[in-house]
């Protein structure tokens, strides 16, 4: 997927023990592993010189990380940290140290039928209008309602069931990336 176009693969392996982890990412070449943001095991995102992490909830409430950890990424020069919300406003008042933010459930899960979706077209028109911060949007998108996520002004989009929940996931990733992009 990199060589055809996949600007960053997010490893969310919750539970995975880090030998496993590890596994994974020696299976992708190197000059991809810049491209590559992990949801766990962030220390092996320094290790292996990796492109960034993703704080979950637990971390965005952690004090100890907060206070001792997560400067450590600050500091590493084009190092991208993101996390994950429900909500715009949340979003709005986040800290300014994000890279980009996912918007969850924009049009609710592929993998679950569509549930959790909510969001409102115009709304979030507007809010990418007046809004400095990078915001991609993630759930349910499909060829269905790709040009609507164009409409809307995102830049990018995130997917997760509409490629990991086919059987060929290159295929299903190159036909959305092409409707994105036409």
């Amino acid at each position: 997927m990199f060589q055809e176009g996949l600007d960053c693969l997010h490893i969310r392996k919750y539970g995975y023990p880090r030998s496993k982890i590890v596994s994974i990412i020696e299976s992708i070449p190197s000059e991809f592993h810049k491209q590559i943001v992990l949801h766990d095991h962030y220390d092996i995102a320094r290790e292996m010189n990796l492109g960034g992490i993703h704080l979950i909830r637990d971390k965005r409430k952690n004090i100890f990380f907060k206070v001792f950890q997560l400067p450590q990424y600050l500091k590493i020069p084009g190092f991208h940290i993101s996390t994950s919300y429900h909500s715009t406003n949340k979003i709005l008042e986040a800290p300014d140290f994000y890279t980009y933010f996912f918007l969850n459930s924009i049009f609710g899960s592929v993998l679950e039928g569509g549930k959790h979706s909510y969001k409102d077209p115009d709304k979030l028109k507007a809010l990418l209008k007046n809004c400095s911060k990078e915001i991609v949007p993630l759930g349910g998108i499909d060829m269905i309602n790709i040009d609507l996520i164009k409409e809307m002004g995102f830049t990018s989009m995130g997917l997760h069931g509409a490629i990991w929940g086919f059987t060929n996931p290159l295929e299903r990733f190159c036909i959305l990336r092409d409707a994105f992009l036409s």
